[in-house]
């Protein structure tokens, strides 16, 4: 939690200085089209902050096919455990009760 907060305060020190340091205003140009002029950090800014929105995005879509993957196999291995021993009172040991 501490280094949490050491990171944290470090980053807005940096983007305190980049701020200070960038007042000019910039135009963004594509192809045709074009910004008003607006102040470096801005721009540095938002496409950090579109960075990290598509980083969350794209690894919180990962993680849940994966979730969907491992309770399709869970499932698959409880089919399996009653096609093996289909009327036998034995006790499988389950491996999440371990954890």
């Amino acid at each position: 939690m501490r280094t949490q907060l050491v990171i944290f305060l470090l980053i807005c020190l940096v983007l305190i200085l980049l701020a200070l340091q960038n007042p000019n205003p910039v135009k963004i140009c594509c192809f045709k089209w074009e910004t008003e002029p607006i102040p470096l950090i801005t721009v540095i800014l938002v496409s950090l902050l579109a960075g990290v929105f598509l980083t969350v995005l794209f690894t919180f879509r990962q993680s849940g096919s994966l979730k969907k993957v491992i309770f399709d196999k869970e499932n698959e291995i409880e089919k399996l455990k009653k096609k093996l021993i289909p009327e036998k009172k034995v006790i499988i040991k389950d491996f999440k009760d371990e954890a």
